[in-house]
């Protein structure tokens, strides 16, 4: 960026209104994608028709484009395959993939005799995304979302099927901030009487979160995450919803003997490996169909049976510690290089409890210092925390050990991973759900914080 750049980036963002835009109104953005490509559009409020004009001709005059020119009222510049139109009232930034610079001015010419059947304004979904009170709301076309997504999964899914079940459910995401907190609420919409029994029939999908491995899950980790599912009821949902009959057989021995709590940790990792803890679990209502694996593990070396259907494996015997520890980035020559035997425990026990341990020094259900409480997880069906802390650190040790930890963009990077504490998010039974980005700064709005760094980064 030029310096004259950089100068204009932070008056833009410390005065939003040079640049002739009403910020006080909404500014509505939309992305589609089909055959043809991505397509995408801003819509807005103009201020001041001057500033406007200013802006856009300084734009074209950074990046090599043409400066604004006027058709029946209309100002317009097209630059790199984008057309910027606004009159004295509107502001429209079009993608011209599938369009001409004529049709968005015409377009522009039309808005007073517009009514708003006869645009997204009078859609229900639409109404209800702007009852959101936060500072931006989304909404995601079923439809839309659903065709890109299922096209680019041909192989497991017939998409006709598929899409014509799930259609009609749309998707509402509400972003606000306070001190110390960023925060994106979500809610599912479904807006045909088929489509609400879809939905009801998707919550006998998962049960809220037993806790049944909570004191083995630690809060405290690089990434912690619990969920709750009935394989039984994921199954019919498959079913009826346009999975290719071939992977429904596959899968349905395994699917329906899952229900209960299903649960991951991995725990902070250290210089030299100390402190690895990695532990799966899953609860089974059947474990007929898991005893095939038995069998599997017979015939791998060095895996030992230490009771009836649960195994251990010491990684050593496959990889000496200080040579993955090496690999890895994770070596510390302050330190001992090789903290011990990484050992892997596995299997299924009496409770029907599949379980996989990767760690220096714990068992699977061996309790943690912080486990998970049940705040964080009661009357919830799915609850998942990253620990931008650890993370963090991880990240800089190993880049450390790879002579990166002074490359430009790696640093950009980490200045905004460290004003990160945590992220959570969870869901519950009613299609609903949180997720929260909680600030090491718990004294300031967190949108402060952020563009604050987003201006010291420009200047830097």
């Amino acid at each position: 960026m030029t310096a004259k750049g950089k100068v204009t980036a932070e008056k833009l963002i410390s005065d939003p209104k040079s640049a002739g835009i009403d910020f006080r109104k909404p500014v509505f953005y939309y992305y589609n994608n089909d055959d043809k490509g991505d397509h995408f559009g801003l819509i807005g409020t103009v201020l001041n028709t001057e500033d406007l004009k200013n802006f856009c001709n300084y734009l074209a005059e950074e990046n090599g484009g043409e400066a604004t020119k006027e058709y029946n009222g209309v100002n317009y510049t097209e630059n790199d395959d984008v057309i910027v139109a606004f009159n004295d009232k509107w502001l429209i930034i079009k993608d011209m993939s599938n369009t001409k610079a004529q049709d968005v001015i015409n377009t522009l010419l039309a808005c007073e005799d517009l009514k708003p059947d006869m645009t997204i304004e009078g859609n229900e979904s639409f109404k209800h995304m702007l009852k959101g009170n936060g500072v931006a709301q989304t909404l995601i076309r079923g439809k839309a979302f659903n065709e890109s997504v299922l096209k680019n999964n041909p192989v497991l899914i017939n998409s006709e099927s598929a899409l014509k079940n799930i259609s009609d459910l749309d998707y509402i995401l509400n972003l606000d901030a306070k001190d110390g907190e960023l925060y994106i609420d979500y809610e599912t919409l479904a807006t045909t009487e088929e489509s609400r029994k879809k939905l009801e029939e998707y919550k006998n999908v998962a049960n809220n979160i037993a806790g049944d491995y909570a004191n083995s899950i630690d809060k405290d980790a690089i990434l912690s995450f619990i969920v709750n599912f009935n394989g039984k009821e994921a199954f019919k949902v498959l079913e009826k919803n346009g999975f290719k009959d071939e992977y429904i057989a596959m899968a349905k021995p395994y699917l329906e003997a899952i229900n209960g709590d299903i649960a991951f940790t991995f725990n902070t990792v250290k210089a030299n490996l100390k402190e690895l803890d990695m532990r799966y679990f899953m609860h089974l209502n059947d474990t007929q169909p898991f005893m095939a694996l038995k069998a599997m593990f017979s015939e791998i070396p060095n895996i030992k049976e230490v009771s009836e259907n649960e195994f251990s494996l010491s990684m050593s015997d496959m990889l000496p510690v200080s040579e993955l520890v090496t690999e890895l980035g994770l070596a510390d020559e302050s330190e001992n290089p090789n903290p011990g035997n990484i050992m892997s425990y596995f299997g299924v026990n009496k409770n029907k409890d599949l379980y996989a341990t990767l760690s220096i020094n714990n068992k699977a259900f061996d309790k943690v210092k912080n486990p998970i409480e049940k705040g964080n997880y009661n009357e919830r069906t799915s609850y998942i925390r990253l620990n931008f802390i650890a993370l963090s650190d991880l990240i800089k040790l190993i880049n450390k050990n790879k002579g990166q930890e002074n490359d430009y963009e790696f640093k950009t990077m980490m200045r905004f991973f460290d004003l990160i504490d945590y992220i959570e998010a969870y869901s519950t039974k009613d299609q609903k759900g949180k997720m929260r980005c909680m600030m090491q700064n718990k004294e300031k709005n967190a949108l402060a914080t952020f563009f604050g760094e987003i201006i010291s980064t420009v200047n830097s």
